[in-house]
């Protein structure tokens, strides 16, 4: 499929998700405040994701079994397995870099690049969701992780006032 813009791919896939777990969150099978949050995020995607970019290839899975880095000065030198390539905007899969602070490499996209004024925010609602999808392949997933994350996310709107 083709969209004209990355907001038309991403609000029926973020869509998709909520449909999956409200009812699941009503039945107390899955956090609630998860649910509540993306909700709330999902309301807001045209004020979150308005400043995005021309889009960008991105690798579809990039956590850090899939990143080459230097033994010795743990520098990235490149990534292996793509699992979804696809074109997306510019910030759509760094919320993976967030998760391992010791490599540095989100402080260091953000000092190279010019990141949007919603990049955090964008990063961690890209993350819930992911955790999300693959909560709703797996049919598990880490409840813990993503109350986290909602509560990160939660810090976020009331940053940006939102």
């Amino acid at each position: 499929m083709q969209f004209d813009n990355w907001i038309d791919w991403y609000r029926p896939f973020a869509k998709a998700r909520l449909d999956h777990i409200t009812p699941l969150a009503e039945s107390g099978k899955f956090p609630k405040l998860v649910v509540e949050v993306l909700k709330k995020a999902y309301e807001n995607l045209d004020i979150i994701l308005s400043d995005c970019g021309k889009p960008t290839l991105t690798h579809g899975d990039y956590w850090v079994p899939n990143l080459l880095v230097d033994k010795k000065t743990l520098k990235f030198v490149g990534c292996v397995d793509p699992f979804n390539l696809m074109w997306a905007e510019s910030e759509y899969e760094i919320f993976a870099m967030i998760l391992y602070p010791h490599l540095k490499l989100y402080n260091e996209y953000k000092k190279r690049v010019n990141v949007s004024k919603f990049v955090d925010l964008k990063a961690r609602i890209y993350s819930l969701f992911s955790e999300v999808y693959w909560f709703e392949l797996l049919g598990k997933g880490s409840f813990e992780f993503m109350t986290w994350v909602a509560k990160k996310i939660k810090k976020q709107f009331k940053k940006h006032n939102l």
